[in-house]
């Protein structure tokens, strides 16, 4: 839909395989036992981080849902911070099973010791569940409050590893930064866009489970170094001149 360029977006991809591997490792925890059909279960991320979700009333084959995360922690070596993810589990037959997941809002609390430079939503689908990228950002034919608004960051793509079930779906927000002890709140309000997920119940097995996953990222220690440098030597001409 939109072409990648952003550095972040690259290394989202070189790195697939890191984003693998807390799936395995983490710990689920329990938030809806049944939500139109849905169990949620939630995942702190290594350092802590909680996830909540709030479930509202909606049509029988649509889950609308807000939710609240708290990204705390440090960076890894690559400028990552501990994902934290959300499962899905189908628990109901597929008559009374919402074939759509409508996320409202978000609020997602930057309470790391980084600011971020842009954030990733990862959709783990295996082949079931796609992000609706026409429903999550409609023509510029309609109005801009239509979309599900990615504040501060101006910009944003979408982006696809592997092929066939193991085909990982992203959605990239960058051009921005989100300041340490800021909130970030995607969505824009009760009025606002969505961020929307279409699950073909009629080739999933009973009990599919598709995953939502997201994360931040930070400028790479060689960028931090390049801006300290750069000040530093602005400083020593303004002092010289």
């Amino acid at each position: 839909m939109l072409r990648l360029g952003h550095r972040s977006h690259l290394k989202s991809l070189c790195v697939f395989v890191f984003l693998l591997l807390p799936l395995a490792t983490a710990q689920a925890t329990l938030i809806y036992d049944n939500a139109e059909g849905w169990r949620i279960t939630g995942s702190d991320n290594d350092d802590g981080s909680p996830a909540s979700v709030v479930v509202h009333p909606g049509p029988r084959d649509v889950l609308l849902i807000e939710i609240t995360k708290v990204f705390v922690g440090r960076p890894d070596k690559y400028g990552y911070l501990p994902a934290i993810f959300l499962n899905f589990t189908q628990v109901n037959p597929d008559a009374s099973t919402a074939s759509r997941i409508v996320i409202l809002d978000e609020d997602i609390q930057n309470n790391t010791a980084c600011d971020w430079i842009d954030f990733h939503w990862y959709l783990f689908g295996y082949g079931k569940a796609r992000f609706n990228r026409a429903a999550t950002f409609p023509s510029d034919y309609k109005s801009p409050d239509d979309n599900f608004d990615l504040t501060p960051f101006s910009g944003r793509s979408w982006s696809t590893e592997g092929t066939g079930p193991g085909q990982v779906e992203a959605l990239n927000a960058f051009s921005g930064v989100v300041s340490k002890g800021d909130a970030f709140t995607p969505g824009g309000g009760p009025n606002g866009g969505e961020l929307v997920i279409d699950v073909d119940l009629t080739t999933a097995r009973p009990g599919f489970c598709f995953i939502l996953k997201e994360l931040p990222t930070v400028p790479e220690p060689a960028t931090l170094a390049l801006v300290t440098i750069g000040a530093a030597l602005l400083i020593r001409r303004r002092r010289i001149t």
